[in-house]
């Protein structure tokens, strides 16, 4: 069987995929994986084959030019995603509501809407050349369902933590509306014969453990064993000495840091 991998442009987010690549490989299976250039030197240290599509995208520097003051962005979305129908305030104009909202939805997804624009001819060419059986990808890549349409094979995305992206309903593949959809990556998804859907793949497999995940907010959830996986590096002898008190590493992602604080909080 073939699979195609379809990781994130972020080195870390590829690193989610490894474990099961690695799986499907050590089970005889072809595996190929098509990257945006910046994940290329981290897939092919993991041992892997990769395929460049798209162009360099730089969507940390798109993402924060964005974000502004994060906080009343946030509360603005909350408003507006809270809103019912008996509010007096909301009912006197939905549309205009729903047009505020959608406004608003598609400057904060320009980024990721962008990354998918930029890679969406080649990874759909590879597709298309390659026949995969399986397309797995991470459920942050719009382009990912074209892929899978491109090659008449099944799309399963594979989670990497708890899912932030799902639980107000407005991101794209993973659970909005195409009324939601920003105009841009309606018309990439028209260019590609491929019709919008607020779920395009047929499960996910999520190995954030359930205490965790927030319930029942992945559909077709098919949860899996965690398996670290951080790259190469060297492992410093101190680690082999026994500790006094009890070690705790404790992270806010790379993306939180290059982003900056203030940015994000």
């Amino acid at each position: 069987m073939k699979v195609m991998f379809i990781p994130w442009g972020q080195v870390t987010h590829y690193f989610w995929l490894v474990p099961l690549a690695w799986a499907f490989r050590a089970a005889g299976d072809e595996v190929r994986v098509a990257s945006h250039p910046g994940a290329a030197d981290a897939i092919k240290r993991s041992g892997m084959s990769v395929t460049v599509v798209g162009d360099a995208y730089d969507f940390l520097s798109g993402i924060k030019k964005i974000l502004g003051d994060g906080r009343r962005g946030m509360a603005t979305i909350r408003e507006i995603s809270s809103a019912t129908d008996d509010s007096r305030e909301y009912a006197a104009a939905p549309d205009y509501l729903a047009q505020i909202r959608k406004r608003f939805l598609g400057r904060r997804l320009g980024p990721y809407t962008e990354a998918a624009r930029v890679m969406a001819d080649d990874v759909v060419q590879f597709a298309r050349a390659w026949q995969p059986d399986l397309v797995v990808s991470d459920p942050l890549v719009m382009a990912a369902p074209l892929a899978a349409r491109a090659a008449g094979a099944p799309l399963v995305r594979l989670q990497w933590g708890p899912a932030i992206h799902r639980t107000n309903g407005a991101f794209p593949g993973s659970g909005a509306s195409p009324d939601l959809w920003p105009d841009d990556l309606l018309d990439l998804y028209a260019r590609h014969g491929v019709e919008p859907a607020a779920e395009h793949a047929v499960a996910t497999v999520d190995p954030c453990p359930a205490s965790l995940q927030y319930d029942g907010a992945i559909p077709s959830r098919v949860p899996a064993r965690f398996v670290p996986y951080n790259g190469t590096g060297d492992a410093p002898r101190w680690l082999t000495d026994p500790p006094r008190r009890p070690r705790i590493c404790v992270t806010w992602g790379t993306t939180t840091t290059t982003l900056d604080r203030k940015s994000v909080v």
